[in-house]
């Protein structure tokens, strides 16, 4: 894994536990301040985001076929417009597609169970750095994979 995964996983796990323990806040502020979930949320996210990059780092490394059945195995949602025709991605970008959406599928129903508030726009800013770090490392077409992944949450709300 990169430096660059390993800071943006990190990033977005440290922002996990800073909201579940209120460490972001004053001593004085921490008095009437409830958190918004438990602190063992956070080991679960943590789970589901070791997945994503697990998932993620090993597509290179599968077989070309393994990528073509991987890459068909999903849709990739992109937005269209009068001025943007979606394009067709690359077998990368389509595997790491169908990798990441039951990946975000776990996250959106882990924060379901907090109001969504495992995943408000501070975190979605984490999330999307670790997945431009992720689509760096393995090739993918990052604007694609994160099109894809905000059009599934903004959907999903």
């Amino acid at each position: 894994m990169s430096t660059g995964v390993n800071e943006a996983r990190e990033a977005f796990v440290d922002n996990l536990h800073a909201m579940a323990t209120g460490s972001y806040l004053r001593k004085e502020d921490r008095e009437f301040w409830e958190a918004p979930y438990p602190e063992t949320v956070v080991g679960e996210a943590r789970v589901i985001v070791d997945s994503l990059v697990d998932a993620i780092s090993r597509i290179p490394r599968l077989s070309e076929d393994e990528q073509k059945v991987l890459a068909a195995s999903t849709d990739v949602l992109q937005e269209a417009s009068e001025n943007k025709t979606p394009s067709e991605p690359d077998q990368i970008t389509r595997a790491v597609v169908a990798a990441v959406s039951p990946i975000i599928e776990d996250l959106l129903r882990l924060s379901d169970k907090y109001e969504g508030a495992v995943l408000e726009d501070e975190e979605l800013e984490d999330l999307d750095a670790l997945l431009r770090a992720l689509c760096t490392e393995c090739e993918a077409n990052y604007s694609v994979v994160s099109e894809h992944v905000h059009i599934m949450i903004d959907s999903h709300s």
